[in-house]
């Protein structure tokens, strides 16, 4: 065997800022996100729970079976190639130089195997398995059919969990600060099973969707709106990825129950901020409360995404401006964002916005509150139960967890899971893990963190 060449530099230069993602689909997970593909920037994707193992042909995997090839070969590209195949706003930040400099060490870990496949025509995220059995995740998204965003990221091997202080040690082995909460409700208040670090208030991504989706249940039931109305896309509320509507024509018509179940189960942030429209801010945050927030003040003002894109990564100053900003002046700020959304080249997700306040906050014991609260209010509704459903996160066991509630969300330096679940005796029981820190590159394995979370769902089911 030959000896193999660290990969890192060549890693490094298909990252550059190495900025980590949320809340989408790992390899094996769909946690959700705010965070936008652009750049050279790794995100997570919203797809299937299992994903495939074959690359379509789409325009996207085109371009991934391009990049493969350039890996399994020792064919190295002309730079007029790579100018060709590359956005501008990656090649200014990656060189053609440096990137075709960076393939012969690339190599050195393959031959790669695809492993697994999740996307749609335009974003992607492959798992692969390089020749001396390392795994890795690629990313790869194109804007306007040119590779803006390309990403390679050996991801660790997932320790065995036997007991709840390895789930503590397996996410501390991130670099990162984690919270877990596991808890059961056989009757009353939640009842701890174990808790770590889930006494403070964490940035949670899209995981905050749960009190825009609770507003819109209060509505339903409240005779307000119906899940059958129809809400119209149109530019002064399109956002920015994860999610399919922001792609739609203006004038496009959804039921307010497809922007739910988008919401939820693909972390759609058109369809996000489609509902907040409906029900106004205001009433998503008279929810917070009603829903058993800690402190509510921490969600005040509650952001749409569209703000949270142009507050966290488009204008440096006004970043700041916003951290060091009261609620009153935070509103003023929000009200004189421009009308229309942030495009993907002006946003440069280089920054972990959450340490200005850029995100929203809660503790592990509110965001299980916000879960039960939601199917307790379905018991006179069942759609929300349904839509929390529609996507489980991670492979469950039915046999475990007959019904099985996720969200999650991330951004950078982000990364959030939460789950609702009940067992065959109907008993509820809830897990939600919160993992942050300054530095984005701890949390950019989210495979990672979704297959303890795995494990630790399968404990939480022993104990």
């Amino acid at each position: 065997m030959k000896p193999r060449k660290p990969v890192h530099r060549a890693i490094a230069l298909l990252t550059m800022s190495l900025v980590a993602c949320s809340s989408g689909a790992s390899v094996e997970s769909v946690p959700d996100s705010t965070t936008p593909v652009t750049s050279a920037t790794p995100t997570t994707l919203p797809g299937p729970t299992i994903p495939d193992t074959t690359i379509p042909d789409t325009d996207v995997g085109r371009e991934a079976q391009w990049v493969l090839g350039l890996l399994t070969s020792e064919r190295d590209p002309a730079i007029e190639e790579v100018e060709e195949r590359f956005a501008a706003t990656f090649l200014a930040e990656v060189p053609p130089v440096e990137f075709i400099a960076s393939l012969p060490v690339l190599r050195n870990a393959g031959p790669f195997e695809v492993v697994s496949y999740v996307g749609d025509g335009a974003n992607a995220e492959i798992g692969l398995q390089g020749g001396d059995g390392q795994r890795f995740r690629m990313v790869i998204g194109l804007t306007d059919q040119r590779i803006s965003t390309l990403f390679l990221q050996p991801l660790r091997d997932v320790p065995e969990i036997e007991g709840w202080s390895d789930v503590d040690a397996a996410l501390a082995a991130t670099g990162a600060e984690a919270q877990v909460l596991a808890a059961r409700l056989p009757d009353g208040d939640w009842e701890v099973v174990h808790e770590s670090g889930a006494g403070r208030a964490g940035p949670m991504g899209s995981v905050f969707k749960l009190y825009v989706l609770g507003a819109v249940q209060h509505s339903v039931l409240s005779g307000d709106i119906t899940w059958e109305q129809t809400l119209e896309i149109d530019d002064s509320i399109r956002s920015l990825p994860t999610g399919v509507l922001q792609d739609l024509p203006s004038g496009t018509e959804v039921t307010v129950a497809e922007a739910a179940e988008k919401m939820i189960s693909i972390s759609d942030n058109t369809a996000t901020d489609l509902l907040m429209r409906l029900v106004g801010r205001e009433a998503v945050e008279r929810m917070v409360d009603e829903m058993g927030h800690h402190d509510p003040e921490l969600l005040r003002p509650f952001l749409m995404t569209r703000e949270a894109f142009h507050l966290g990564w488009t204008d440096s100053d006004l970043r700041e401006r916003y951290g060091e900003a009261d609620p009153a002046e935070r509103r003023e700020i929000i009200a004189g964002l421009p009308e229309e959304p942030p495009s993907l080249a002006e946003v440069t997700v280089t920054e972990v916005p959450w340490l200005h306040g850029i995100d929203w906050f809660a503790t592990a014991s509110d965001i299980l509150r916000a879960h039960r609260f939601l199917q307790t209010a379905a018991e006179d509704d069942p759609t929300v139960r349904r839509i929390m459903a529609l996507n489980p996160g991670v492979e469950i066991d039915s046999q475990l967890w007959p019904y099985a509630a996720f969200k999650g969300g991330s951004n950078p330096g982000v990364l959030a899971m939460s789950w609702y679940l009940e067992d065959s005796s109907g008993v509820p029981h809830g897990l939600a893990l919160q993992v942050a820190s300054d530095d984005p590159t701890t949390t950019a394995d989210t495979g990672y963190v979704a297959e303890v979370a795995a494990q630790a769902l399968r404990l939480l089911a022993d104990d």
